[in-house]
């Protein structure tokens, strides 16, 4: 397995976040297929790391102009690596895209498409400066995870919260797949400087742990994002009592059930917490309520660490269209016992490795050393 980070960054504002952030995947394997600056459309990458100029330190270029992608109705396409020979089984791996694009006024504003076949590989129309490319009509699987409209006349989602632009700490990771237990999935957290409780800018690609995907599921996948997630976790699992798979693209994670089927749909699930009583989720390491239980499990018996809480994806059978399991999250865990954000976990060498990165009830994989700066 080998992650790519980069952790401890402060962009200058919130595009770039995000060119951080794709960055990272083109350090994982992820392909630029093409790129436009607002202006000018380019079909392979071009001059710098992800076809957009760098900075001197190697920072993408979110200054605006040419070669930025922090110019109204810039986007970018990038693809999945291609599958690893005796790591990630076929489901994981090789044609899955996504298309980001800037509103054409404000920096938090984002248009994220998805397509789990490679829709946008031969589009029925290519993209040029201020359109993405249209999906190819045979294999047009294309997801909006973010904003809405058409192509040509596009809405927008908030990505981040509009404060505290500039003066965050951008932490990205992504995995080259060669681990089949977590391939291919990505993360980003952003933290306002020195307010640990109010993160906001998240976003996962979080592949199911292999072996732990519904029978038969093709996209093993589900995306979340958040622009003020506080809570992270808790509020995909939690919301004013209820288990949080209702409310479209925004707070709940999002993935396909029975994709290559012909009843095929793209869900809200519930991120489900350890335990669940009365519709309220009992959730360990939580440090404030909104009627949760504020709960700690303590050290492991045996190692006398804290445990990682596997993290559960499913849709409850009270709602309407396709419900049921999805499968665990090979990225997050939850917290054992309440941490605060910027905390440290030591798996590999207890006391001494920086594992795992604790945001609030949850906690993402970190490169072993760094010590966070929030």
């Amino acid at each position: 397995m080998a992650f790519s980070f980069q952790l401890n960054k402060q962009p200058a504002n919130f595009v770039g976040s995000m060119m951080q952030l794709w960055q990272t995947m083109v350090q994982a394997g992820w392909l630029v297929l093409s790129w436009s600056d607002g202006t000018n459309v380019n079909g392979s990458p071009g001059p710098g790391f992800l076809g957009f100029t760098t900075a001197s330190d190697g920072t993408p270029n979110s200054g605006g102009g040419a070669g930025s992608a922090n110019n109204g109705l810039a986007w970018i396409l990038l693809q999945q690596p291609a599958p690893i020979s005796g790591a990630a089984p076929p489901p994981y791996g090789g044609t899955r895209q996504l298309v980001f694009q800037r509103d054409p006024y404000a920096t938090y504003n984002w248009r994220i498409k998805y397509s789990q076949l490679g829709a946008y590989t031969n589009p029925s129309t290519p993209g040029n400066a201020t359109t993405t490319p249209a999906p190819n009509s045979t294999l047009n699987d294309e997801y909006l995870l973010e904003g809405g409209g058409t192509d040509s006349s596009p809405t927008f989602s908030g990505m981040f919260y509009n404060n505290y632009e500039g003066t965050m700490h951008c932490h990205t990771m992504a995995d080259d797949g060669k681990n089949p237990a977590n391939p291919y999935g990505f993360w980003m957290v952003t933290i306002p400087n020195g307010l640990v409780t109010y993160v906001q800018g998240t976003m996962l690609f979080d592949p199911m742990m292999s072996g732990t995907a519904a029978p038969g599921d093709l996209d093993p996948f589900i995306f979340y994002s958040d622009n003020n997630s506080n809570e992270v976790i808790y509020q995909w699992g939690y919301n004013n009592g209820w288990h949080n798979d209702t409310y479209g693209n925004m707070y709940s994670p999002h993935g396909w059930l029975k994709k290559g089927q012909s009843n095929q749909s793209n869900q809200p699930f519930a991120a489900l917490a350890p335990g669940n009583y009365n519709n309220n989720l009992l959730v360990a390491g939580r440090q404030s309520a909104y009627g949760q239980t504020n709960m700690s499990f303590g050290s492991n018996h045996i190692s006398r660490l804290d445990d990682l809480w596997p993290i559960i994806y499913a849709r409850r059978s009270s709602q309407s269209g396709l419900t049921g399991y999805k499968g665990f999250s090979s990225m997050v865990r939850g917290n054992a016992n309440p941490r605060v954000t910027g905390d440290t976990l030591s798996i590999a060498t207890p006391g001494v490795t920086r594992d795992r990165f604790v945001v609030n009830n949850c906690n993402f994989p970190w490169d072993g050393v760094t010590v966070p700066l929030v």
